[in-house]
């Protein structure tokens, strides 16, 4: 029959002190100890040690669990929170709390697991984002999704997004930077802003290499003060440029009642201001640059008026010749004219060769 020990009702008892301080009391040999072993029916192997360690500024209580060969490994380690290591330290695959939260450098958890201060790990995974009806209302960072939710760059789609908010921010102090994602597999899209103390602001599009481009506003390339809906510092290099004409092709130039000026009136005009009636001077075209369809315009009213200005002299031409051809008179003279032409070439060539 196995030893039974006893102990009395009333009172301590103490290992390795004379003065128990409670119902048991085990003291320590020294600053490294064993001071608890459970086992079950086997001979200095599956063993769980309860080990007491001084290391200078506090005593830690290390709890091991050991295999066959009693080879110890760590289970638990404990600290006071003036030892300079970590208080708490779990050797297992995960920490469970059932009923409860989890707290993390707090002792009043508000959820599941609430950790006051930096996380570090490989991954982080999420089975489900917090929904949001009102992209206005968040402030805290997290990852978020909604549906015809307020306050999105477009209507009755669903987002995904992340809020990043500031240290300060609280419900009613919302300083923040947002980055979401419209659900559309075809022609996906991005958004981002910051936001002001009331959580308001202004969504940004990103551009992207996929689907059609839209941007509320002027782009500037090479320039941050764009004047026009885009403003290039720089050269463009294209394979065609198509402008919408914002005045009239100058085909009234060809109607009955247009008023084409006079060629001496033009040769005036180039006289006196050094360029083309209704074409900038070139200091203007320095000082304001050139409007492409406007231009384009101007220089086709020119070529048309030049047309007009040949059919013209074409006629006069015609004209002119039709009076030479029924003049004998005329037509003698000419004649005549041209033998002298003749004779003349054929007396400065004789006197050439002499």
């Amino acid at each position: 029959m196995a030893q039974i020990n006893t102990f009395p009702n009333s009172g301590n008892v103490g290992i390795g002190t004379v003065n128990p301080n409670s119902s048991l009391d085990i003291f320590g040999a020294n600053w490294n100890t064993t001071n608890l072993i459970l086992s079950a029916n086997y001979v200095d192997k599956f063993r769980w040690r309860f080990n007491t360690i001084d290391r200078g500024n506090a005593i830690d209580l290390d709890i091991t669990s050991s295999d066959f060969s009693d080879d110890q490994e760590f289970v638990l380690k404990l600290s006071r929170s003036n030892s300079t290591r970590p208080e708490f330290q779990l050797f297992n695959n995960a920490i469970v709390a059932n009923n409860g939260s989890v707290g993390i450098g707090t002792a009043n958890p508000t959820e599941k697991l609430e950790v006051k201060g930096g996380i570090l790990a490989n991954k982080l995974l999420l089975n489900d984002p917090i929904s949001t009806t009102d992209w206005n209302n968040t402030w805290q960072s997290g990852f978020y999704e909604s549906f015809n939710a307020k306050n999105t760059p477009e209507p009755n789609q669903w987002f995904w997004g992340v809020n990043l908010n500031h240290s300060s921010n609280n419900d009613s102090y919302k300083y923040n930077g947002q980055l979401i994602i419209r659900n559309n597999y075809l022609k996906p899209r991005m958004y981002f802003r910051s936001t002001n103390v009331n959580g308001d602001g202004v969504w940004a599009r990103v551009l992207h290499s996929e689907g059609d481009q839209f941007i509320d506003g002027s782009l500037g390339i090479g320039t941050t003060s764009p004047d026009s809906k885009l403003t290039v510092k720089g050269k463009i290099h294209a394979e065609e440029i198509k402008v919408d004409l914002a005045v009239p092709a100058p085909d009234y130039v060809f109607k009955r009642d247009y008023n084409l000026i006079p060629l001496e009136e033009v040769q005036q005009y180039i006289n006196e201001k050094g360029h083309l009636p209704n074409i900038p001077s070139a200091k203007e075209l320095e000082e304001n640059g050139v409007e492409l369809g406007v231009m384009n315009m101007k220089l086709l009213e020119k070529i048309e008026e030049l047309t007009l200005y040949i059919l013209e002299l074409k006629k006069e031409n015609l004209e002119l010749k039709n009076e030479i051809s029924s003049n004998e008179n005329l037509k003698e003279v000419l004649t005549e004219v041209k033998s002298q032409n003749i004779l003349i070439m054929k007396r400065l060539k004789a006197l050439e060769n002499k």
